[in-house]
């Protein structure tokens, strides 16, 4: 895939063992809030020679820093566990990679990992890497990481994500994924949420899912809420209890 990713060494997964299916739902308690993680730095991507990291920065991790793996399933029970960042904030080894393929259509063929350095011919002009997977926008990573990070422990389970038939949405351009994160409430995943800048989170109360994506700097916390039951027209509100008091109605449908 592309050449900058670093560090082909990423300290070792805690290894999270989860039966997804059997992950029960739980009281939520109030939730306290989020640390940071380190500084995004995917805005400087690191020379040639920083993407062989050896074992002596690997270390100066402190114990607590160090990336766990997040496990994340899609549709027909297929999941996946993988390190998406390393301490210092950098894109884990093939993070990128799997989460795009984790994000591919319902129905599309798991392609081969990792993907190939360059895109197919034939699936570029589509804006594709392979045929059916685009490689999403890297700050979804950092998004899903925050949201493991404020749930340690809880499978993501990712409801859609790149649409080849989007007609220009943020899911079309590998920049938004549709998920819950599993035995959690969508409320208390909405509140994470908000606290991530340049982040459009939408609210669909009565559906499983919330809508995450990665926008221009600057953008500031967009937020929307979408009362429209499964299978009907979108119909938006300007608050929701628990989510936000006022104000939705100002970002439309988010897009």
């Amino acid at each position: 895939m592309s050449a900058w990713q670093p560090s082909p060494e990423a300290p070792a997964a805690l290894g999270l063992e989860l039966e997804l299916d059997s992950v029960r739902e739980l009281a939520l308690p109030e939730l306290p809030g989020a640390e940071l993680l380190p500084a995004w730095q995917l805005g400087k991507p690191p020379s040639a020679d920083a993407v062989f990291v050896s074992a002596a920065r690997t270390q100066r991790c402190q114990p607590w820093q160090r990336p766990y793996s997040v496990s994340l399933a899609r549709y027909g029970g297929e999941h996946d566990s993988f390190n998406l960042l390393e301490c210092d904030g950098s894109v884990a080894l093939d993070a990128l990679d799997r989460l795009s393929v984790v994000a591919r259509p319902p129905g599309v063929e798991r392609p081969e990992l990792p993907l190939p350095l360059e895109p197919l011919a034939e699936s570029e002009a589509l804006g594709e890497w392979v045929p059916n997977v685009r490689l999403l926008d890297p700050r979804l990573l950092w998004v899903v990481a925050r949201l493991s990070e404020a749930f340690p422990g809880r499978p993501i389970y990712v409801i859609s994500g790149y649409r080849r038939d989007g007609h220009g949405s943020f899911h079309k351009k590998g920049r938004a994924l549709d998920l819950f994160v599993m035995g959690v409430a969508n409320e208390a995943v909405m509140r994470v949420c908000r606290t991530l800048k340049d982040v459009g989170c939408g609210f669909y109360p009565n559906n499983k899912f919330l809508h995450v994506d990665v926008r221009p700097p600057g953008t500031g916390h967009a937020v929307w809420i979408d009362v429209s039951e499964p299978g009907q027209p979108s119909r938006y509100v300007d608050a929701w209890p628990g989510v936000v008091e006022s104000g939705a109605l100002s970002w439309g449908n988010g897009e």
